[in-house]
């Protein structure tokens, strides 16, 4: 390859470089043809940062009429002016040589902002150009602060990470233009904050941290202020706990026969600050009450003539007993209730209705109803209640049959006295129950329906596994019944999240091409929780193993962009793919973010049309790109 061929490569790659950056360059062949000629002079780029440094971007040369560049036959000198040097100054003069189409001038600023107008001259010749001169507030008041949690919620005695990150007006990811210190304020009571740093650095956008919170419930702020740039942000964090905050009660039938010696089943659980049922963390001793003394006395009588103390075991979410009671009255309703220190007071009521038997005229039309809890925890018993009845029409009040349609009237459960048994098993079987996931809920234990009783029980468990489940009744010769449940986990990890420092929806890498990146546990609440064993995933196209340890609720990576095998340059897909033996694929989760540019470069070109000669273009194409690199 010969020298000529060498030299010319540089040369198209730049053009075409130019080119692609949407700046076009119009090339002419022109000379110093004795024609009209204008001086012209431009700076570029024409905005700069204050600061005592020099700039060569001024730039003086000749057109002619067409504004075509115009190569000078001798050297040709230039003179120079600033009408405030407080802002920029320029050299006295500069000299075009011969030969050439333009000359280039440094210009000198100051710490002082402004513009100032940079005027060039020769003979009666006369060109200038203006150059705006900003400082660091001018950047700061583009610049806007975002708190950025994962989530608004927490549980007690837990932790997640927090980023600090910076926007401009537009809502884009930006870097800090200096040093930006920032201070937080927060409810110390509540949750403290582990950061190594809140200064967000130059050239950086985000800053993180870590929020723990303390094992008191209630709303949480975190405040972050920064004198710098005059920004003031503030988010709140509700912290909730799945501790035992008070107590439920459930009486099942809701309406018994009124006659002697009527069974209940009465169900006390624990529950959390949101009202899911939780466990008990030590024994919970209970006392029961009832606003009719005579329902009072038989509950005390049986729990003395049983020897047995109302008490919610360690460990166990409830505690079940069965009261045989004689009512007499109908028509009324009655509340059972329990207490216990620290929990407070709850309670339930029941009816008791006129009694029939299944010989009843009215009970031509039998029916059943399955009752049980709404919501039941993992690894747990408790029971569940047919009942066999008829549907008569609901009772209302006078002045309110008067003014209701009779098509309108709805229709209410009422219990019947049954007069034979109803067996669950054996050969005489008439009542079957069915779960529709036995992994989540299995009949532990069937029960009768004694002869002159109305209802029977069945015990049922539930398993480690959460989520819904419906539970099945039938019993022959009187029909069947079905009735939705939950089982629940409320600190089970129930999903993953790929929290990104910078938002939901885009990643921008530091000045030194790295970035960070968490995978974090949820339970059903969406709130952070801690994994009971350590949980594996690989992130793709990251390739990076990350594990959240045991009693740990997140796991950090900082990688380096880099590492990232993707054709997509203007977007990104992380997965978190759960790994390991008895991985649930459940956690599986993928995340796309648009890739922010840590910087744009943008093209100021002084001369939109340059002569065809190789030695000038060349420079400018040197020039340009010592400029970029700095």
């Amino acid at each position: 390859m010969n020298k000529t061929v060498s030299q010319r490569i540089p040369l198209m790659l730049g053009l075409t470089f130019i080119l692609i950056s949407g700046n076009t360059i119009l090339v002419h062949s022109q000379t110093d043809d004795q024609a009209n000629l204008s001086l012209t002079l431009k700076i570029s780029p024409s905005n700069v940062e204050a600061g005592d440094r020099q700039h060569k971007i001024g730039y003086v040369g000749f057109v002619n009429k067409y504004e075509n560049p115009v190569k000078i036959s001798k050297d040709v000198t230039i003179q120079l002016e600033s009408n405030n040097e407080a802002v920029a100054s320029v050299p006295a003069q500069v000299t075009i040589y011969a030969d050439s189409e333009f000359a280039s001038f440094d210009i000198m600023t100051t710490n002082t902002a402004g513009s100032a107008k940079i005027s060039a001259s020769y003979d009666d010749k006369k060109s200038f150009d203006t150059i705006f001169v900003g400082t660091s507030d001018d950047f700061a008041n583009d610049i806007r602060l975002v708190i950025n949690l994962p989530t608004g919620e927490m549980n007690v005695n837990s932790e997640m990470p927090f980023s600090l990150y910076l926007q401009n007006s537009d809502g884009d990811i930006t870097q800090a233009p200096f040093d930006i210190g920032i201070s937080l304020d927060y409810e110390k009571n509540l949750i403290g904050i582990a950061a190594n740093d809140t200064t967000i650095k130059k050239g950086n956008s985000y800053v993180w941290g870590t929020i723990k919170s303390n094992d008191k419930v209630g709303n949480a702020f975190i405040r972050a202020t920064s004198d710098k740039i005059g920004i003031d942000e503030a988010k709140e964090i509700r912290i909730s706990s799945s501790s035992p905050s008070s107590l439920s009660v459930n009486i099942f039938p809701e309406k018994i026969p009124a006659t002697m010696k009527r069974d209940i089943d009465v169900i006390v659980s624990l529950v959390d600050s949101d009202g899911q049922p939780t466990f008990a963390q030590e024994d919970v001793s209970l006392q029961f009450f009832s606003d009719d003394d005579s329902i009072g006395n038989q509950i005390d009588r049986g729990f003395k003539e049983s020897q047995s103390k109302p008490v919610i075991k360690k460990g166990q979410f409830s505690y079940h007993f069965s009261q045989r009671l004689d009512v007499i009255k109908e028509n009324k309703t009655i509340t059972i209730g329990a207490t216990t220190r620290g929990l407070g007071v709850a309670s339930d009521t029941f009816s008791t209705v006129k009694p029939y038997t299944t010989s009843s005229p009215l009970a031509e039309n039998k029916t059943m109803q399955l009752l049980t809890l709404s919501k039941i925890p993992t690894k747990s018993q408790t029971i569940a209640v047919f009942q066999i009845g008829m549907l008569l029409p609901k009772q209302v009040d006078q002045d309110e049959s008067s003014q209701q349609p009779i098509e309108q009237v709805e229709n209410e459960f009422y219990p019947l006295i049954i007069n034979e048994n109803y067996a669950s098993d054996g050969s005489d079987k008439k009542i079957n129950l069915i779960s529709s996931n036995d992994l989540l809920l299995k009949i532990k234990e069937m029960r009768n329906i004694d002869v002159t009783s109305s209802y029977g029980t069945a015990v049922i468990e539930s398993g480690q596994e959460t989520g819904p489940v419906v539970l099945s009744s039938t019993i022959k010769g009187i029909g069947s019944a079905s009735i939705p449940t939950e089982i629940i986990n409320t600190l089970k990890q129930e999903k993953t999240m790929v929290f990104s420092p910078t938002g939901n929806s885009a990643i921008l890498f530091d000045k030194n091409g790295y970035f960070d990146l968490f995978v974090i546990s949820l339970d059903m609440k969406n709130r952070p929780t801690i994994v009971e064993n350590e949980v594996r995933y690989l992130l793709t196209p990251i390739n990076e193993i990350m594990t959240i340890e045991k009693n740990r609720t997140f796991s950090h990576v900082n990688f380096q962009g880099s590492m990232i095998q993707s054709d997509d340059q203007e977007t990104i897909t992380i997965k978190t793919v759960p790994i390991g033996e008895s991985a649930d694929v459940g956690l599986e989760i993928q995340n796309t973010f648009v890739k922010e540019p840590t910087a744009k470069m943008r093209f100021d070109i002084p001369f939109e049309k340059l002569n065809a000669d190789e030695k000038n273009m060349l420079e400018l194409y040197r020039f340009w790109i010592f400029e970029m690199s700095h």
